[in-house]
C-alpha cells in the first residue's frame, strides 16, 4: 500500500517541482489518503503565503475545512471546474472518481488573475475576521501567481493523479476508510510543514506554529515529533543543511556565507549541526563532491 501511495507523492512532487503547480488532495472527509501515508500530508493544505497568512485566523482556517464539503457537491454536480474561493483565490479542482462517485478531489491552487472580482471578496473578509485590507490585499498580489495556465494543460498533467489516487481507493477499498479520525491532527501537521518550508531561511519558533495552527505549543510539539521522528528545532535544522548542501556543490559562496543564507547566525553552529546531521564537515563534504 505504501508503494501505491509513495508513487502518488512522487508524481506530486514532479508536478510542484517540475511544473511549478501547486497541488493539494482531499479525502471528501472519508480518510482514505491523510490518515495512512504521511508523505501526502505535506499536499493535504494550500501552502502559498497568501493562504498561510489568511489562516492565521482561526475562523478562515475552520471556514475553509468546512468549504471543502461544499468543493465536493459541486464537483458531483458540475464535475472539474476553475473557480474563486470565498477569500479570492482562484484555483482548478479535479474529481477523485471510482464509478460515479467522488471519493475526493485534487486542487491546483494559488492563483490571483480576476483581481476586480477577488477585491470585494478580499474587503468583505478583511472586514468580517478583523483583517488589515491593505496588508491582505498586498499579500494578494505578492503572494499569488497572476497568470493562470491553460485548462488544456492542467488537466492532461492532473489527471494521471487523479487516477493513481482512485486507483489506489479501488485496490485497497475499505480498508483505507477510517472515518478520517485523525484528519485534523494531519491538517495541522501539514501547515506546520509548509510553514516551515517557506520560512527556514528565517527565524521560526514554537509560538509562531501555535499561533499558525491555533494550538498549544505542548501539542504542536507532540505531534510534530510523532509525525516527523524528530522535533521541530531539528527538522529545521535538517531542511537548512539540505538546502546547505546544494550550495556546496553548486556554488563557491564561502561557508559562512552559505551558514547565513540558510538560516544559521552563526557558522561554528552550523558546522556542528551539519556535521551531525552528514557525519562530515561543511568543508569536507564539499570536497569529497568535487573529488567525487
Amino acid at each position: 500500500m505504501n508503494t501505491a501511495f509513495e508513487k502518488a507523492a512522487k508524481y506530486m512532487r514532479f508536478l510542484r517541482d517540475e511544473c511549478g503547480l501547486s497541488i493539494t488532495v482531499h479525502d471528501a472527509g472519508r480518510g482514505f489518503i491523510t490518515d495512512n501515508i504521511v508523505s501526502i500530508i505535506p499536499y493535504n493544505v494550500h501552502s502559498n503565503g497568501y493562504c498561510l497568512y489568511a489562516k492565521t485566523k482561526r475562523e478562515v482556517w475552520d471556514k475553509c475545512i468546512f468549504n471543502q464539503k461544499k468543493v465536493v457537491e459541486k464537483l458531483r454536480r458540475d464535475g472539474a471546474f476553475f473557480g474563486m474561493c470565498y477569500m479570492g483565490v482562484e484555483e482548478f479542482v479535479f474529481p477523485i472518481l471510482v464509478g460515479e462517485e467522488v471519493v475526493g478531489f485534487v486542487s491546483v491552487s494559488g492563483y490571483g488573475k480576476d483581481r476586480d472580482r477577488a477585491y470585494g471578496r478580499i474587503i468583505a473578509a478583511a472586514k468580517e475576521y478583523g483583517f488589515d485590507k491593505y496588508e491582505l490585499l498586498r499579500k494578494y498580489d505578492e503572494e499569488l501567481l497572476h497568470d493562470v495556465p491553460d485548462l488544456e494543460y492542467i488537466s492532461t498533467v492532473v489527471e494521471p493523479l487523479c487516477s493513481m489516487l482512485s486507483l489506489i481507493y479501488i485496490t485497497f477499498g475499505s480498508k483505507l476508510e477510517h472515518g478520517n479520525k485523525t484528519g485534523g491532527d494531519n491538517y495541522i501537521y501539514g501547515h506546520i510543514l509548509s510553514y516551515i518550508n517557506r520560512n527556514y531561511q528565517k527565524k521560526i519558533t514554537v509560538e509562531d506554529l501555535c499561533r499558525l495552527c491555533h494550538c498549544s505549543r505542548s501539542h504542536i510539539s507532540h505531534l510534530f515529533t510523532k509525525k516527523a521522528g524528530m522535533g521541530i528545532c531539528a527538522y529545521i535544522n535538517k531542511k537548512r543543511c539540505e538546502t546547505a548542501k546544494e550550495l556546496l556543490v553548486q556554488t563557491e559562496e564561502r561557508i559562512q556565507e552559505i551558514a547565513y543564507l540558510v538560516g544559521f547566525d552563526d557558522s561554528n553552529y552550523f558546522t556542528n549541526v551539519f556535521t551531525k546531521f552528514e557525519g562530515m564537515s561543511p568543508r569536507e563534504y564539499r570536497n569529497s563532491k568535487r573529488d567525487g
